[in-house]
């Protein structure tokens, strides 16, 4: 594979992959009030560890500042 097709294909992943975590966050994070409506409509996906890190890393107000400024660039 050429040079610039990986680099192609890698940034393409990237940026889906970003796409992704802020359509989960949304769905997931933005949609419910509290942290106990949250858990209670997670994702069978998300391993229940998983998810209780997640719930501590997003309420975290300077990852929300950081995370507002990502999805303001999508």
């Amino acid at each position: 594979m050429p040079d610039d097709a990986k680099t192609w294909v890698l940034r393409t992943i990237g940026n889906l992959y970003k796409v992704y975590k802020c359509r989960f966050k949304k769905k997931h994070f933005y949609q419910f009030k509290d942290n106990k409506t949250r858990w209670k409509n997670r994702h069978e996906c998300i391993p229940q560890e998983e998810f209780s890190k997640l719930l501590v890393l997003w309420n975290k107000k300077d990852v929300a500042v950081i995370s507002k400024t990502f999805s303001l660039l999508l």
